[in-house]
């Protein structure tokens, strides 16, 4: 996903599953429940690894766009004054 869909989705927050999959952003058939319980009040769909879209239940809103940001390399890294350095 790049940055101009990402920027496309976030200005469409507040908009229906229906009105998203009207315009192409997102595909029918895959929101989910976030939790298997009764309680549960947002269903949440993964377009690609490490982006969630949360939409309200109730109405179907979408809420939020929440990423998952994770490191590829085997060794693990920090941020070290702007740049990345293995850990020791």
């Amino acid at each position: 996903m790049d940055a101009a869909a990402i920027n496309k989705l976030i200005s469409r927050l507040g908009r229906t599953y229906a009105e998203l999959i009207s315009e192409g952003l997102i595909f029918r058939g895959s929101l989910m429940p976030l939790l298997d319980t009764a309680e549960n009040e947002e269903w949440v769909q993964f377009p690609v690894e490490g982006v969630e879209l949360w939409f309200a239940k109730k109405n179907v809103i979408f809420e939020k766009v929440l990423f998952n940001a994770y490191s590829t390399r085997r060794k693990r890294s920090r941020l070290q004054r702007g740049s990345t350095v293995p850990l020791r």
